[in-house]
């Protein structure tokens, strides 16, 4: 049995293999040879590094030694624990037997803060509903309610709901999910209290996704208007399956969400059932962008030859007019949707309306080219002349005309040499079909190129013409020649951009490459280059069609003199020889051979130390010597690279060597070759530090802290580099050790001294860099000589995350004693303690610095450290300790008079009225409106926020106080209006409205001539009334009416009668148009017809005023018509016309003028005429 424990260690301590992958296997191999049961004797293992550390929990893992393993998880290495973690058979194993008691009142104060949840979540993935129950019972109890909801997705449904009653949860979408998946129903029942509680549907938008794909039934059931919703065809389909009646019924909110292709496809007849009800009701309206747009992207769906019918469906079914008839409403992104002749009919109508060249391109070609010709020869603007030739091009382009397309092309090569024709070659190369033009196309085309090309304007755009000469076996040499000589003046590459023509961009390029020789002699080279780069381009696009460099005559001769020379080397020798090296590394198996590999190595030397060597030329050779497996040739260039000019590379500032994480990720032996040459020359390694762990076996590290160690105390330029080296790599205690000299000594230092400036410098290095120590509680007692003085400010971040890696029984103890530490560091004593403790510890340590101290900061620090526990830990002891700390806000103190106004609006919903009553009372007692105006009016917009129910728990006296002292108030900025009308909606009890209304009576007597603020009070009502029910209404109105007369308030006698009236025909337009006419007679028998005008003024404040959710039939355009209907009245006309001339519209298709034209009597004439001139206006 010895011998057995002795091999199993022994092949442990010598797992075969260089690279962390091979040891892996081998420890895998070796894991699989010993059974599960094995004897703890067995592994009885010390690690003596890293990696052995890090197997050494894999090897407790494999054979479930759950007892060390919970060793390990309780020193909260986090690269140890993160392996135990994913284990969810030690979590039941461990604690499915263990009382819940015992979990969270013994093992979970063992595990640091950040550790501690992240078991809860394992614990909650791992373990029964009914032993979840308990544990979160537990939780809620000692850690409170911020942590319980983590975990709450484990519960039972009757826990779940329980928790859910009594606390205004704020699930994250990852709970949701998990809730989403066990039990759909609590998701229902979570959106309906979310909904309660803050006056507004869930908006994540990320899980309202998921829950629409995963249930969407469920979803379709809450209403929920979220337009940034975008779903995918799958879903669409699977949305439209169950609930295609809501669709049908919400499509002007559901259009934004679900796919458009697939709704019209998937829901018959989409185009009379929804997209009608996507248009807008007032014909003019349809011209504006955004419903083009919208129209737009529906048709755009449809097979291109039902478009049209579609469309014309659609106008009719909404408007009952032929939409042949209306075509200038339609901007030029329906031009495609037209037939051609009814194309031309539109473009015809936007021209004569817009006078704007760019609608002859939709003309009938001969007759648009024929107009076109006209202009050119009337116009002698140079700008103006060029816009008309350009549009010959589109005008033959979208008609498919590539007759008239000959002649034009024809015309502009005879008639308009002298014209810029760099654009009419551009708007030919966008706008034109290559495989429709006949010879005599490109022969035109090829003189304009010519044209342009001895006036030195080279157009870029010529390439479809090489495509054309390829393709139909004609001559090319010349051309191409010349193609080569002015293309590589302006840009020093050609590419055909065009992914379904690879093997004519192969031919041209090869023949370029043979061509060459044949450009002037002292643009070769320059060509030469320029092809190259062509070529490498290509081949890096299209693989399968490379052009292979092995055959490139004129290229390899430069390439070879290139090698031939000495310094100093040109732009194109470098270029030259990088590109070799690029496609070598390409072509491992078809490399190209310019010279010997001495003399290649020697060209490169010489080229690698050049100050002027770019990056680009060390990228290639970076990309070279990444190549595995690496020649002869490689493995000597990896050496000149990394040895002889390495320093020069890392002086570049913008070129990132990959070469030197490659080496250690893929070849670590290799890396440790050039290990020293990277050290010297100053490589940041940061980012590879827990790689470079893994390698002890190969003294990485080692290596690596004795390069650096040497450097603590010598100075140098590097410090950051250094500390961060050794902090990463070294353990704790040792680094500890080496820094002594730098660690505080004084809390105080002479920044104005040299020397104490450039120490300060160094130790502020030193302390950033002990967050990358891996044991922070070794770190404790070093806290307390950095948490001072001149160091405090830079060690807070530390000490915050040092504590945070403790375990909670360590981290109570320290937190403890910072409550006896000077002010500026006992503060955080209270804010740590919230962080890390459970409730009743921090909330004792809480009572018991806010006792003893006096100092006014600290004070107002710990009213905003219990404040924001509060909102995160609601419960009834915590809201009185927040509301005795409100006393140590001061007036003066902006900021924090804001957060605690702000604060209203976070508090939940269960304490929300009794913290506001509080709050208030405290600002009250400062006496000072003017300074806490800002603060006040932040409380009072969140109180107007809040739904009647929840304002309904205002203590009466409170609410009296509130409106006693500030409602029609003069001398002050605060507006309760809001308030007020709440007041009264909340709870409409008559000793309610008594008491407000006697406000209102007395204002009124002293104020007998201005009632400004009374008239904004009643206006704010109106704005609201069709909130709440009509009975609310109809009380206010009798409480208005027994302070005012008729005369003494007319037209909000009228507002409040109409508001009723539109409240008994909320939904029925014509109803209401009815009731409105009998009212206006009334009271015009009264009054005559002077009144007019406050009749219309009435109507037009009812229609600004409605909130409701009625259909696009109930507009004020609409009521003008029943109006009208109900009774051609002299003020039903006059009523009507102000509406029709304020609301706009198409004379042809306005009801209100159609039915007074039909009228004979002479007071329909009258406005009937009154109105026709009015229009002649527009």
């Amino acid at each position: 049995m010895a011998g057995e424990a002795l091999d199993f260690k022994s092949q442990f301590y010598n797992l075969e293999g260089i690279h962390v992958n091979e040891r892996k296997k081998s420890l895998s191999q070796l894991l699989r040879r010993y059974p599960n049961n094995i004897d703890n004797t067995q592994i009885d293992i010390q690690p003596r590094n890293y990696l052995e550390r890090i197997f050494y929990v894999d090897v407790l893992i494999h054979f479930r030694k759950t007892e060390e393993l919970t060793k390990i998880l309780k020193e909260g290495n986090g690269v140890l624990t993160s392996k135990i973690l994913k284990e969810k058979w030690f979590f039941q194993q461990v604690f499915e037997k263990m009382d819940e008691k015992d979990i969270v009142y013994s093992f979970l104060p063992s595990l640091s803060c950040s550790l501690r949840a992240k078991v809860l979540k394992k614990l909650a993935l791992s373990l029964t509903e009914e032993k979840m129950d308990k544990i979160v019972e537990h939780v809620l109890a000692r850690y409170g309610i911020n942590a319980t909801e983590q975990i709450l997705f484990s519960c039972s449904e009757s826990k779940f709901l329980e928790i859910l009653s009594k606390y205004d949860l704020n699930l994250q979408p990852e709970q949701l999910k998990r809730i989403l998946q066990k039990n759909p129903e609590l998701i229902k029942k979570y959106f309906e209290k979310y909904k309660d509680t803050h006056g507004k549907d869930y908006g994540n938008i990320d899980f309202l996704n998921y829950l629409c794909w995963k249930q969407p039934t469920l979803y379709f059931g809450f209403e929920l208007n979220k337009k940034q919703l975008k779903l995918g065809r799958y879903t669409t389909r699977n949305v439209l399956k169950n609930n295609q009646d809501e669709v049908i019924k919400d499509i002007s909110i559901q259009q934004h969400k679900l796919k458009k292709s697939v709704l019209t496809r998937d829901i018959e007849d989409f185009h009379i059932k929804c997209l009608s009800k996507l248009l807008p009701e007032k014909l003019q309206d349809l011209e504006s962008f955004r419903n083009q747009e919208i129209l737009n992207r529906f048709i755009s769906t449809y097979p291109k030859k039902k478009r049209f019918e579609i469309m014309s469906q659609v106008f009719k079914i909404k408007y009952n007019k032929n939409l042949e008839d209306h075509l200038q409403l339609f901007n030029r992104d329906f031009a495609w949707v037209f037939p051609e002749n009814i194309r031309h009919k539109w473009a015809s109508l936007m021209y004569t309306q817009k006078n704007d060249s760019v609608y002859l391109s939709y003309y009938p070609p001969k007759l648009g080219f024929e107009i076109i010709k006209e202009k050119l020869n009337l116009t002698s603007n140079a700008r103006q002349r060029s816009t008309y030739l350009n549009q010959l091009i589109p005008l033959c382009y979208i008609n498919k005309d590539y007759a008239t397309y000959e002649e034009v092309l024809k015309y502009i090569s005879i008639r308009h040499r002298n014209d810029g024709l760099e654009d009419v070659l551009r708007y030919i190369y966008n706008n034109s079909d290559p495989e429709l033009f006949t010879a005599n196309h490109w022969k035109y085309i090829r003189e304009l190129i010519d044209i342009e090309t001895i006036k030195g304007r080279f157009p870029i755009n010529a390439n479809p013409y090489l495509v054309y000469l390829v393709e139909k076996n004609l001559p090319l040499d010349e051309v191409l020649k010349q193609h080569m000589r002015d293309r590589f003046k302006i840009i020093n590459i050609f590419r055909l951009n065009d992914i379904n023509k690879p093997k004519i961009e192969s031919i041209l390029l090869r023949k370029m490459e043979k061509l060459i020789s044949d450009s002037p002699p002292s643009e070769r080279k320059r060509h030469a280059i320029c092809v190259l780069k062509s070529i490498m381009s290509f081949n890096e696009d299209f693989p399968a069609f490379s052009v292979d460099l092995n055959t490139c005559e004129n290229i390899i001769g430069f390439m070879k003199e290139t090698c031939k020379k000495e310094e100093p080397y040109e732009d194109q020798d470098f270029s030259l020889i990088s590109s070799l090296l690029k496609y070598n590394s390409l072509n491992l198996d078809n490399s190209l051979k310019i010279c010997d590999d001495d003399r290649l190595l020697e060209v490169i030397k010489q080229m690698g130390k050049n100050k002027l060597t770019s990056c680009i030329f060390y990228k290639s050779i970076d990309e070279f010597i990444a190549k595995q497996p690496r020649t002869e040739f490689g493995e000597r260039l990896l050496d000149l690279y990394l040895s002889d000019f390495f320093g020069e590379i890392i002086k570049q500032q913008y070129y990132i060597t990959t070469i030197v994480p490659r080496l250690l990720q893929n070849e670590p032996s290799v890396f440790k070759k050039y290990l020293h040459s990277i050290l010297k020359n100053n490589l940041a390694l940061d980012y590879k530090y827990r790689v470079i762990k893994n390698y002890s076996h190969l003294g990485l590290d080692r290596q690596i802290i004795n390069h650096f160690i040497p450097l603590v105390n010598a100075p140098n330029d590097n410090e950051n580099l250094v500390f961060k080296a050794l902090s990463n790599l070294m353990d704790t205690k040792e680094y500890i050790d080496i820094i002594q000299t730098y660690l505080p000594r004084e809390k105080k230092l002479n920044l104005r001294s040299e020397d104490d400036a450039s120490l300060y410098k160094i130790q502020v290095q030193v302390i950033k860099s002990l967050k990358n120590l891996s044991e922070p509680l070794q770190l404790i007692p070093v806290l307390p000589t950095l948490l001072q003085g001149d160091y405090l400010q830079i060690s807070l971040k530390l000490l915050y995350r040092i504590l945070n890696q403790v375990n909670e029984n360590e981290a109570s103890g320290y937190v403890e004693s910072l409550k006896k530490q000077p002010v500026s560091l006992r503060k955080h004593s209270v804010s740590l303690g919230f962080i890390l403790l459970p409730i009743n510890e921090a909330v004792s340590l809480f009572n018991a610095v806010s006792k003893t101290e006096n100092n006014i900061s600290v004070k107002k620090y710990l009213l905003r450290s219990i404040l924001k526990y509060f909102i995160r830990n609601p419960s009834p002891f915590l809201l009185d300790i927040v509301v005795s700390n409100l006393e140590n806000i001061t007036v003066n103190d902006d900021e924090l008079l804001q957060e605690v106004a702000e604060s209203v609006n976070k508090v939940p919903n269960r304490y929300k009225c009794g913290y506001v009553e509080k709050v208030w009372d405290r600002f009250e007692e400062f006496n000072d409106d003017l300074k806490l105006t800002n603060s006040k009016l932040t409380v009072l917009r969140f109180i107007n926020q809040l739904n009647l129910d929840l304002f309904s728990n205002f203590d009466e006296r409170f609410c009296e106080k509130v409106i006693k002292k500030y409602f029609l108030t003069e001398n002050t900025t605060l507006n309760v209006n809001g308030f007020v009308l709440r007041y009264l909606v909340a709870n409409q009890t008559e000793s309610r409205f008594k008491f407000v209304f006697e406000i209102i009576k007395n204002y009124k007597n002293k104020h007998d001539k201005t009632m400004k603020l009374l008239f904004t009070f009643f206006n704010s009502a109106c704005n609201k009334f069709d909130l709440y029910d009509v009975s609310f209404l109809k009380t206010f109105t009798q409480y208005w009416h027994e302070i005012f007369t008729q005369t003494e308030h007319f037209s909000g006698y009228c507002d409040l009668k109409l508001l009723e009236i539109y409240r008994n025909n909320i939904s029925n337009v014509q109803a209401f148009a009815k009731d409105v006419n009998e009212y206006f007679e009334a009271l015009t028998s009264q009054y005559g017809h002077y009144i007019n005008l406050f009749l219309f003024e009435s109507v037009n404040s009812l229609f600004s005023r409605i909130h409701s959710g009625n259909s696009d039939d109930f507009t004020l355009e609409k009521f003008a018509v029943h109006l009208l209907k109900a009774n051609m009245s002299e003020m039903n006309c006059f009523i009507a016309m102000n509406i029709v001339t304020q609301e706009y519209n198409d004379f042809e298709t306005n009801e209100v003028i159609e039915i007074l034209k039909e009228q004979k009597n002479h007071i329909g004439e009258v406005f009937y005429y009154s109105l026709l001139k009015q229009y002649s206006a527009f």
